[in-house]
């Protein structure tokens, strides 16, 4: 088996014995409860943290609404000037249409009135 060389000049057991002297583990039973003090205290601050992911987002939450009522607002005067301009063409297209001769023939002769020839034969100039 080889020995393994730490320095130049081989194996240095007081180096060794105080490394291991340096990087044993405390036998102190007080620095085992202060170190899980410690972790137990930094999970409770995580836990604490996790709980308020959303303050951040909290503060957008006014502006949010504030952007979706206005876009409700405009979807909506969007729909009703849309109506409003379909019911305005019906309306034009209904009056450039001139009556049709038989329509105006048997609304002159008095036979079964045709109320939407005579509605056109109101409306149109």
């Amino acid at each position: 088996m080889t020995e393994h060389r730490i320095g130049p000049e081989g194996r240095d057991d007081d180096l060794t014995r105080e490394l291991r002297r340096v990087y044993a583990a405390p036998v102190d039973a007080a620095y085992w409860r202060a170190l899980e003090a410690r972790i137990l205290a930094a999970l409770e601050r995580d836990v604490a943290a996790s709980d308020t992911w959303w303050l951040p987002l909290a503060r957008w939450a006014r502006a949010g609404a504030v952007a979706a009522a206005i876009a409700v607002a405009v979807a909506g005067a969007t729909l009703w000037r849309a109506r409003e301009a379909a019911e305005e063409y019906a309306i034009g297209a209904a009056m450039l249409h001139s009556n049709a001769p038989s329509a105006q023939i048997a609304a002159a002769a008095g036979a079964k009135p045709d109320n939407d020839a005579v509605l056109r034969d109101i409306l149109t100039p």
